[in-house]
C-alpha cells in the first residue's frame, strides 16, 4: 500500500523529532560533562597550591586529594567522649519518643539514623560540627571556599543478615553522586572489623575507572541514586571487596572521607557502631 504525502510528511516529522530530542540530550550530556570535568581540574589545581604553602593540617587535606580519606586519631579526649556517649543515649532516647520530626530519619531492625542534628546541643556543635579545626580542612578541601555543614546526623547500627535489604550504606559499594560530599565520622564507641567500619576504595574519588565513569553517564541520564549503586555481580566483577580499605579506629577519633568515592559500611557481625557524621556539599 502506497503512503500518501500526508502520512509520509507524518512519519518525516516524527523521526526529525526523534532526532532533535536526541541532539538536544546530547548537548545537555556535554554540557554537563563539560563543567563536571572542568570542575575536577579547578579543584585538582588547587592540590598544587596546598602542596606549595603546607599549611596546618596539609597532610589531611593532600591524602583527602589523593586517597579521598584519612583520619585524625584522638580528636576527642576522654571526658568529651563520655560526654558524646551520654548524648548519643540521650538523642536515641528522643527519637524513640518521637521528638525528630524530620522525614529523612530512618529505623531499621533496631539500628537508626537521625538527621538535624547542628542546632541539637551547643556542646556537640562547638566540639564537632562547628569545630574551627575541621571547618578549616572542609575550606581547604573546597579550594578555599568558606563552607559550613550541610546536615548533622547521628547513626547507630546493629549486626544485621546479609540480603539485599540493609539499612543506610550497608546496602552495597556506591558514591554519593556527581558531587563531592565530605563526611566527618566522629566514633562515639571503638570501631574494629567486627563493627562493620566504614570501608573505601582508595583514590575512587578521581573519575579515573571506565566502571565509575558509565555510573557518572547513567546520573547526568537521570539514573537518580540507584545509577551510584554496584549490584554484588560488579562488585565481585571489579574485585571492591578486595579493594576496599576498612577504617577503624578508636572512640573519639574522626574519619573524614570524599564520598563522590566508592565506599560503604561493611556487613556488621557483632556490637554496635555509633557514630556522628558531619556532612558538607558544595
Amino acid at each position: 500500500m502506497l503512503l500518501t504525502k500526508k502520512k509520509a510528511h507524518k512519519i518525516n516529522e516524527k523521526f526529525s523529532d526523534r532526532r532533535s530530542n536526541r541532539l538536544a540530550l546530547g548537548i545537555i550530556l556535554c554540557y554537563r560533562l563539560a563543567l563536571f570535568f572542568l570542575s575536577e581540574i579547578k579543584r585538582y589545581s588547587y592540590l598544587f597550591f596546598i602542596n606549595v604553602c603546607r599549611s596546618k593540617d596539609f597532610e589531611i587535606v593532600n591524602s583527602l586529594y589523593l586517597n579521598g580519606f584519612t583520619k585524625i586519631e584522638n580528636f576527642l579526649n576522654e571526658n568529651e567522649i563520655e560526654f558524646i556517649k551520654s548524648l548519643s543515649c540521650q538523642i536515641e532516647r528522643d527519637f524513640l519518643d518521637g521528638n525528630f520530626k524530620n522525614p529523612k530519619n530512618t529505623s531499621f531492625n533496631g539500628s537508626i539514623r537521625v538527621w538535624s542534628l547542628l542546632e541539637y546541643d551547643s556542646y556537640l556543635s562547638d566540639k564537632f560540627y562547628r569545630s574551627r579545626r575541621l571547618l578549616n580542612i572542609a575550606k581547604k578541601f573546597y579550594g578555599n571556599k568558606p563552607i559550613l555543614p550541610f546536615e548533622g546526623i547521628y547513626q547507630k547500627s546493629l549486626p544485621q543478615e546479609d540480603s539485599d535489604e540493609l539499612p543506610f550504606g550497608q546496602r552495597g559499594w556506591h558514591f554519593d553522586g556527581n558531587k563531592h560530599t565530605l563526611k566527618f565520622f566522629l566514633l562515639v564507641e571503638n570501631c574494629d572489623l567486627e563493627n562493620g567500619p566504614f570501608a573505601y576504595i582508595k583514590s575512587s574519588a578521581l573519575p579515573l575507572s571506565l566502571h565509575k565513569l558509565n555510573k557518572i553517564f547513567r546520573v547526568f541520564l537521570g539514573g537518580g541514586i540507584p545509577a551510584t549503586y554496584y549490584s554484588r555481580s560488579e562488585a565481585l566483577k571489579y574485585k571492591l571487596n578486595k579493594k576496599g580499605v576498612p577504617l577503624i579506629g578508636k572512640a573519639g577519633d574522626v574519619i573524614i572521607a570524599d564520598t563522590h568515592g566508592i565506599h560503604r559500611a561493611m556487613l556488621q557481625k557483632s556490637g554496635t557502631r555509633k557514630v556522628m557524621v558531619s556532612y558538607f556539599k558544595d
